[in-house]
């Protein structure tokens, strides 16, 4: 713990570094433009993060939303220093949990309003995104679920995660949603107009959300019989290396 304790006290106390991955929403700015759309469109009683990192896109969410922001970072270090980091936002809490267990611990609060979740806790060897998904569908409540890093199968510009067989951010992931009455979307901004990293992200539409999400221009469905012909492969992110 003093270890930890001592690297988030570097981490803070070091001038900041420049780069995509300390900005929120990877640098992005049409994912923030797109984020932002989601906020006005849901109002949701609470924004759900999984992956906390250094709190950079969860700060950005937090000035923008007064209701509550939940977020969840297993890593002790990165813990300690998002907790620092957000200790000057009020509705954020930040727990250090595994991703699964934050889920069926908020869950089993019940809320029955919308919820924005933003998963984001995929990383190297443990990828908990189809659990994350499976809990939130089983809960059985209206949802927009944005996932980070994930494959746009119409634009090939855009990065990924790809851990290795069966651990690619893409739609065969997410094959089992659509019989569970869930609509994945994905971004129309193309890459090239995109800033920072240019990481892809996918959104999923549960209940009643799936019409709001349908709506918007900044997004469009996704044609499964279509884009299994065709899937990306993954651009190498040099950034992502050094990070």
């Amino acid at each position: 713990l003093h270890l930890h304790e001592a690297a988030s006290a570097l981490d803070r106390a070091l001038p900041a570094q420049e780069g995509w991955w300390t900005s929120a929403f990877n640098g992005q700015e049409g994912r923030c433009r797109l984020f932002l759309r989601l906020l006005e469109m849901f109002r949701p009683v609470a924004v759900v993060e999984t992956g906390t990192f250094r709190g950079t896109t969860t700060a950005f969410i937090a000035s923008h939303f007064a209701g509550r922001v939940l977020t969840c970072e297993i890593d002790p270090r990165w813990y300690l220093t998002a907790q620092a980091n957000l200790a000057p936002y009020p509705n954020v809490e930040v727990r250090q949990t595994d991703s699964r267990a934050f889920l069926r611990a908020l869950l089993a609060e019940s809320p029955a309003d919308t919820l924005i979740y933003y998963l984001d806790a995929h990383w190297q060897g443990d990828l908990p995104l189809g659990e994350e998904i499976e809990l939130i569908l089983s809960h059985g409540q209206p949802a927009a679920i944005m996932i980070d890093d994930f494959a746009v199968p119409s634009d090939a510009d855009y990065r990924y995660d790809d851990y290795g067989p069966g651990k690619t951010l893409s739609v065969e992931l997410l094959a089992g949603i659509a019989p569970r009455g869930a609509v994945l979307f994905f971004p129309t901004l193309p890459a090239s107009e995109e800033t920072g990293a240019r990481r892809g992200c996918a959104v999923i539409g549960v209940g009643n959300a799936a019409t709001v999400l349908a709506g918007l221009a900044e997004l469009q469905p996704h044609d499964w019989p279509a884009a299994a012909e065709e899937v990306p492969k993954p651009t190498q992110d040099p950034a992502l290396d050094q990070a």
